[in-house]
């Protein structure tokens, strides 16, 4: 499981705009998306030359906006 949902994120390197803008961020300007693997959903930031993964979350779990 922890070896499938690094290797997604690995892949966002190549298209980070692969997923959707994440829906809970607030203010969202399109540079953070996230993804949902093994109903863990993983939030990150695209930037210039970086991903940066914000939180691993499980989906059970109440979802804080941020």
């Amino acid at each position: 499981m922890v070896d499938a949902i690094v290797a997604r994120v690995n892949a966002t390197a190549k298209n980070p705009e692969k997923f959707p803008p994440d829906k809970y961020k607030r203010q969202n300007d399109g540079s953070y998306r996230a993804f949902t693997r093994f109903h863990y959903r993983v939030s990150y930031r695209v930037s210039k030359n970086t991903i940066l993964v914000l939180r691993i979350r499980h989906t059970s779990r109440k979802v804080k906006p941020y």
